[in-house]
């Protein structure tokens, strides 16, 4: 197995998907940046004419509230958290229904054990998903940290919307910001990682490449939706993976119990139905 995991994730790194699904949320990382630096130069223009005192209560910038995940104001981080399930499932989600298609998965089980087979698909599957959204977020990080200081956020200043109210992780966002985000980044990472998996299970009935890609997306937002009009809003994904996190009162425990419920929905779908067909 762990040879077939070496040669699933060299294909991984070798697919220019990846680098394009990455490029694709860094090009939304610098247009966040580029707004962000020419209103913090507006408002510095503004101090330096009319003084702090005319324009009333002034906090810094900070890494904090203009990194891509805690920015609550701009359209650019909307836009990249709603295109997550799609960018992790372009680059190797579709992968078992292309080799399907190519007559590849025929000669391969030919040569292995068919459990080892779906075994290493499924974990391969999964960590194309993850590493595609903790490369985009943490190239994103990076960027930030470029132009913003790591001024440590002031919750009287209601510039932070995580150290306000009912907030997952409020103590920790307000103490250690940075354990924040590095652990908002790897939970995100993980659950569109396991969305991509969904593509994986419906790629078991379908020899549609692009209908495989899109169905975790779709899915996502099914749920998303159903959850909303129940006004269940901290159990949409759609809203408990944005770091920021627009509503009060979500739970770390609501979103441990969804990526369990994806792993073992799309583990029964794929390695425990699909590795028993005798046709392929």
């Amino acid at each position: 197995m762990i040879k077939l995991m070496r040669q699933e994730i060299r294909r991984i790194f070798k697919s220019k998907f990846l680098y394009i699904t990455i490029g694709i949320g860094v090009f939304f990382t610098l247009w966040l940046l580029v707004d962000q630096l020419a209103e913090t130069k507006e408002t510095q223009e503004m101090i330096e004419k009319y003084g702090t005192i005319k324009m009333g209560l002034y906090y810094p910038d900070s890494l904090y509230n203009h990194f891509i995940g805690l920015d609550y104001w701009h359209k650019q981080p909307q836009t990249l958290y709603m295109l997550f399930p799609l960018l992790a499932s372009i680059p190797y989600a579709s992968s078992y229904c292309s080799e399907k298609k190519s007559g590849y998965l025929k000669v391969m089980l030919t040569r292995i054990d068919r459990k080892v087979y779906y075994i290493s698909k499924f974990i391969s599957v999964f960590f194309s998903g993850f590493i595609t959204i903790i490369s985009i977020l943490i190239i994103s990080l990076i960027i930030s940290m470029m132009f913003y200081p790591m001024l440590n956020p002031e919750p009287i200043t209601s510039q932070f919307p995580v150290a306000i109210g009912n907030s997952m992780f409020k103590t920790l966002f307000i103490e250690h910001p940075m354990c924040y985000i590095l652990l908002y980044i790897i939970i995100d990472s993980i659950f569109f990682g396991l969305t991509s998996l969904i593509s994986l299970a419906i790629s078991t009935i379908t020899n549609r490449i692009f209908v495989a890609t899109v169905s975790s997306t779709i899915v996502f937002y099914i749920f998303a939706f159903i959850m909303s009009s129940l006004k269940m809003y901290t159990h949409s994904p759609a809203v408990y993976l944005i770091p920021y996190q627009p509503f009060e009162g979500i739970k770390i425990h609501v979103i441990i119990l969804h990526c369990l419920v994806i792993l073992l929905l799309c583990g029964a779908q794929f390695i425990f139905k699909e590795a028993k067909k005798d046709v392929l």
